[in-house]
C-alpha cells in the first residue's frame, strides 16, 4: 500500500472523501461546483481557495490534503452523516426555517432535552447525541417561532443552547481541532474536558480510559493542557498510581510554576497521594509552595498557597 505522501493531491481527497460522501455532496459542503470538485480529483486544477474550502469540509488541514501530514482519524459514514444533519438543522433554523414536521414543545421539554444531550455529550456518545440535535434544533426553532415578543429572550437562550451543542458534538467527530469565535472544538477538546467532567461525577475509570486514550493534546491551548494536566494527576491518584500522578503533576508545576501557585489542584493531588514517599512529597510541595507537616498532611491552605 502507498504511503500518503505518494498519493497525489487527487487522489488524497478522493480517500478523504470516502465512498459514502459524493462529488455532489462535497461540492454541496463546500459552496464550490461538481466541476471543480472533479478537477481537483483529477488532478487538472486545484487552487488556493478550493484546497481551503476543501480541506475545511472534510475537517482536515490543508496539509494532509498537500501530503505533508499524514490523516490522524477517518469519519466514519455514521459520522458523516450525522454531521451533515447537523449542519442541515443549523442553516435551516439560523434562516428562519422551520421543518412542517417540527412540533413546537413547552420549555421545559426543551430544556430536559438539552440537558440529556449534554449528558449524552460528556460520555461520549457523540453519535447519539447528534441524532438527536437536529430535531431538538427544530423544535427549539419552532418554539421560538411561536413565542410572543416578551418571551423571545428565553426561547432565544434555548436556542442558543442547541447551537452550543451543535458545534460540541460535530467538533468532537471531526479530524482536527477548531478555532472559532474564541472557543477551540474538536476531538481533543472534547476527549480532555470530559475527563474533568467524568473525574467530577465520580467514574474514575471512565476519566481513566479518556487519559490512556489522549496522546496529544499539543492543538489545546497552554492553559488548557495545564489543566488537562491536572485533571489527569488527579485520575492517576484516584485510581491509587501515586507515582504516575506525581510525574505528571511535577512535570506541570515545572513547565507552568506561576500558573500552578494560583490553582487549588496542586495541593488537593498532593494530599490524595499522602502513601507516597516522604522525599518525593516534600520535593512536589516546594513546587507548589506547600510544606508538609507530616507523612500525609500539610500545612492549612492559606491566600499565598492556594487562591
Amino acid at each position: 500500500m502507498p504511503q500518503w505522501s505518494e498519493y497525489t493531491n487527487g487522489q488524497r481527497i478522493k480517500v478523504l472523501r470516502g465512498a459514502e460522501l459524493r462529488q455532489p455532496d462535497l461540492a454541496e459542503m463546500t459552496g464550490l461546483s461538481v466541476v471543480t470538485i472533479q478537477k481537483a480529483e483529477q488532478d487538472k486544477a486545484l487552487s488556493l481557495t478550493t484546497l481551503l474550502k476543501i480541506a475545511s469540509a472534510l475537517g482536515v488541514d490543508t496539509s494532509v490534503i498537500l501530503g505533508q501530514q499524514e490523516p490522524r482519524r477517518a469519519m466514519s459514514q455514521d459520522d458523516r452523516a450525522m454531521v451533515r444533519a447537523l449542519s442541515r438543522a443549523v442553516h435551516d433554523s439560523w434562516v428562519g426555517l422551520v421543518p412542517a414536521t417540527a412540533v413546537a414543545v413547552p420549555a421545559n421539554e426543551l430544556r430536559d432535552a438539552v440537558d440529556r444531550c449534554w449528558a449524552m455529550y460528556w460520555e461520549g456518545r457523540y453519535a447519539e447525541a447528534g441524532a438527536v440535535i437536529a430535531p431538538l434544533l427544530a423544535a427549539a426553532a419552532a418554539h421560538r417561532h411561536d413565542q410572543p415578543h416578551d418571551r423571545q429572550a428565553s426561547a432565544n437562550g434555548l436556542l442558543s443552547d442547541a447551537y452550543r451543542l451543535a458545534a460540541y458534538v460535530a467538533g468532537a467527530r471531526l479530524g482536527s481541532e477548531h478555532r472559532a469565535h474564541g472557543t477551540v472544538f474538536g476531538p481533543v477538546s472534547a476527549t480532555t474536558q470530559a475527563v474533568g467532567i467524568n473525574l467530577g461525577l465520580g467514574r474514575v475509570g471512565n476519566a481513566l480510559a479518556l487519559v490512556e486514550s489522549t496522546t496529544d493534546v499539543s492543538p489545546l491551548s497552554e492553559a488548557a493542557q495545564n489543566r488537562y494536566a491536572m485533571d489527569k494527576a488527579m485520575v492517576q491518584a484516584e485510581a491509587k498510581m501515586w507515582d504516575a500522578s506525581l510525574d505528571t503533576l511535577e512535570e506541570t508545576l515545572r513547565r507552568a510554576p506561576a500558573w500552578a501557585r494560583h490553582q487549588a489542584l496542586p495541593g488537593m493531588i498532593v494530599r490524595k497521594v499522602g502513601a507516597a514517599s516522604t522525599a518525593r512529597l516534600r520535593q512536589v510541595s516546594t513546587l507548589i509552595g506547600a510544606q508538609p507537616t507530616e507523612l500525609g498532611g500539610f500545612a492549612p491552605a492559606t491566600e499565598k498557597s492556594v487562591l
